[in-house]
């Protein structure tokens, strides 16, 4: 049975099924641990749209869900690959927590954006209005993480840069702004950057699927 096959049908449903499992899982640890907090994070709250968008069935969901993850996933993946190659971690994430029950908990970022391409390929279609989606729930996300988080777990980058992000864009490093202005500048270029561009760049990666199915139909 092919990977595309589980996509389609009922295959959705019980991927959506898994996709949830891991996210409660998420909760169940986050909750024991009293770091709730951590699942206001976009790697979080993507897995969770992806749930739902696949038991649902629903193409704007699974498109928010990967443009809500996709810079930023990928940079997991360009990270854990050149860990694996070169055994140095360019961008220091932490694609090997400590404890054995974190590696899993930890795995979708790794594959939750390769399967939500797969899945979205398969459908030859992704909502443009899919970077609206992810820019409202990044929207709520960076404003529960700005009024009820601590600076000190600076969740969604909202507080400050993280860490790795100066190292990309060293004018950073002398960026200083007034927590609110920061807050803004954060949520206006997360919506220009983060979303916005890799929507534009997935529909154009998927009209030319499109346009040739509807030129052989014709």
């Amino acid at each position: 049975m092919g990977v595309l096959t589980l996509l389609r049908g009922k295959y959705s449903e019980i991927i959506g099924a898994l996709l949830l499992l891991h996210w409660v899982a998420l909760l169940i640890d986050r909750l024991t641990g009293k770091f709730l907090y951590n699942l206001l994070w976009m790697s979080h709250i993507g897995l969770l749209l992806a749930a739902v968008g696949f038991l649902r069935r629903n193409n704007l969901l699974l498109s928010a869900a990967l443009i809500s993850v996709f810079l930023g996933h990928g940079l997991w993946i360009y990270d854990f690959a050149m860990l694996m190659v070169t055994g140095a971690s360019p961008l220091d994430y932490s694609i090997r927590p400590a404890g054995l029950l974190q590696v899993p908990l930890t795995s979708h970022h790794l594959y939750l954006a390769p399967l939500l391409l797969l899945a979205l390929w398969r459908q030859r279609k992704i909502s443009p209005k899919g970077w609206m989606v992810a820019s409202a729930v990044f929207a709520f996300a960076s404003t529960a993480s700005f009024l009820f988080v601590s600076p000190e777990f600076n969740v969604n980058c909202i507080h400050s840069p993280c860490e790795e992000l100066p190292r990309i864009f060293p004018f950073l490093q002398s960026l200083e702004l007034n927590p609110l202005a920061y807050f803004l500048l954060a949520n206006a270029t997360m919506a220009a950057i983060g979303f916005f561009l890799p929507n534009l760049l997935l529909l154009r990666l998927f009209r030319p699927a499109s346009n040739k199915g509807s030129r052989r139909a014709g």
